[in-house]
Parts: C-alpha cells; sequence; structure tokens
C-alpha cells in the first residue's frame, strides 16, 4: 500500500480553519496539521488533535499574520532571500521566535517544520532554520517537509525550483528525516467535483515503494457564512470547496487502498 502523510497547513489561521482539522482526524482523513504561530488554537481544538495522535508541526510564516519586522508579500521575501538582502541576524531571531511560541503553546517542539508559501527552503531562511532544527533535535526528532515534485506541472516544478533541491539536499547532510515525494500544488480553482480527478492524480503518482512516504497538503476550512471573525481570505471557497471533497465518501473511498501514517511513523 501507498505511504502517505496529508497534511492539513494553516491550522490556527482561523477557528474554521481548526475545526475542518479536527472533523477530519475524526473521519481519519488527515494525519498531520501545520500550525502558524501568529494564530490561535482552542484547548478544546489541541486536546481533540492530541487524543487522535496527529502530528503537529510549525508552518514557519514571513508572509502571513505572524507580525515581526521581516513580514511581508512572498514576492518581496523570494526577492530579498536571492538578492541575499534579507537580514540574517532577524531571520534567525524570527525563526527561534517561532519555534519559541509553537512550544508555549503545545508544550512540546513541533514534530516537523514546513513554511507558510514555502519560505523555509528559501536562501537565508533554509540555513538558519536548519541550525535550528538540529539544535532543538537533542531531545525530539524534528522532521522536515521538502518539495520534490509526485507530478509534472509548472506550479510544482517553480515551488522545487525555489530552493527545493538545496533544502533536501541539506537535511539528507544533516539527517533529517524527510518526505520522499510532495504534491498538493493547483490553482485553487477546483470545485468540488474536480478535486476527484486531481487528488486521483496526486494518489496515483505517490510512489509504492514501502521504505518511501509521499506527503500531500491540503488547505480545507469548515465552510461559513459567518464573517464576524475576520474570516478575510482571498481562497476562501477553495478551502470550504476542499472540506467538502475531504470529508465526502467518494474521497473515503479514493484512499481506501492507501495507508495513511504519520510522520513519526517513517
Amino acid at each position: 500500500m501507498k505511504k502517505i502523510i496529508i497534511n492539513v497547513d494553516d491550522l490556527g489561521l482561523s477557528d474554521f480553519v481548526n475545526q475542518a482539522v479536527v472533523d477530519l482526524a475524526y473521519k481519519k482523513r488527515v494525519t498531520a496539521t501545520s500550525f502558524m504561530v501568529g494564530g490561535a488554537i482552542s484547548e478544546e481544538h489541541k486536546a481533540a488533535l492530541h487524543e487522535m495522535n496527529i502530528d503537529v508541526g510549525l508552518h514557519l510564516d514571513f508572509t502571513g499574520i505572524y507580525e515581526s519586522s521581516l513580514t511581508s508579500s512572498l514576492k518581496s521575501i523570494l526577492f530579498n532571500t536571492y538578492t541575499r538582502q534579507l537580514d540574517k541576524a532577524k531571520v534567525i531571531k524570527s525563526i527561534k521566535q517561532q519555534f519559541d511560541l509553537f512550544e508555549d503553546q503545545f508544550g512540546h517542539p513541533p514534530i516537523f517544520v514546513d513554511g507558510h508559501q514555502h519560505v523555509h527552503q528559501f536562501p537565508i531562511i533554509r540555513n538558519a532554520l536548519i541550525d535550528e532544527i538540529i539544535r532543538r533535535s537533542d531531545n525530539n526528532k524534528i522532521y522536515a517537509r521538502i518539495t520534490k515534485p509526485l507530478v509534472n506541472d509548472l506550479k510544482s516544478n517553480i515551488i522545487y525550483m525555489l530552493g527545493g533541491n538545496a533544502w533536501q539536499t541539506m537535511c539528507d547532510n544533516h539527517a533529517i528525516t524527510t518526505n520522499s515525494g510532495f504534491a498538493g500544488v493547483y490553482g485553487f480553482d477546483k470545485n468540488t467535483d474536480e478535486l476527484k480527478n486531481v487528488w486521483k492524480h496526486w494518489i496515483k503518482a505517490c510512489d509504492s515503494n514501502i521504505n518511501n512516504t509521499n506527503l500531500i497538503m491540503c488547505h480545507p476550512a469548515k465552510p461559513t457564512t459567518d464573517l464576524s471573525k475576520n474570516w478575510d481570505d482571498e481562497i476562501k471557497v477553495a478551502r470550504e470547496n476542499e472540506y467538502n471533497f475531504l470529508m465526502s465518501d467518494v474521497f473515503g473511498d479514493l484512499i481506501s487502498s492507501c495507508q495513511l501514517v504519520s510522520w513519526k511513523e517513517i
């Protein structure tokens, strides 16, 4: 059976994202989720994820909701990392702070690390991050997400081209365990019916080698018409479509031939 980690990105972004993770965990549709320390999560939701043994990792954030002097647009962070203009000392400080905030929230280091908009693999950031992972791994193993594409599409290849290979090599050189292949990239433009074909394509591409574990990311949120909680998100509709599809019997049947695993099972 193909070994797959299904990871929900953006835990902490809103109550609707948090509830989606819990709902999908109860249905055994996801095995991991990555938390944005600039967001929030209730004790009830944390307890539920702990009870269901869902791996919670750090969603390193320089382009989203974590407020710091470095927080900027993806375009700006890309330019400043590749031109080596991003302040290295500030990057190190921000990464340490995000790890500390994660530990304050969950009482332990993250099980794994990835990045909001894949910033964890950019120059300067990846060097500081690898040092912090090594420093915090003395008593707790920390895994890392790589973005080696499972499917040959333009967006996946661009993501990997932007530091993916360098990050993967860095993890290998420091004996940091990673996933084998990566999927979940699309234009956030699919309705519930179209998502079936997208997921079938990703799952078909997964490596069936028992020594390999592939990762598919997703971004669901529980549908709501309540906009009173500052639910301002350009991919709100896509998140809700993903939730409806991932909760469906169609998706349950689709993953029935796969072995959903946690990071700790790699």
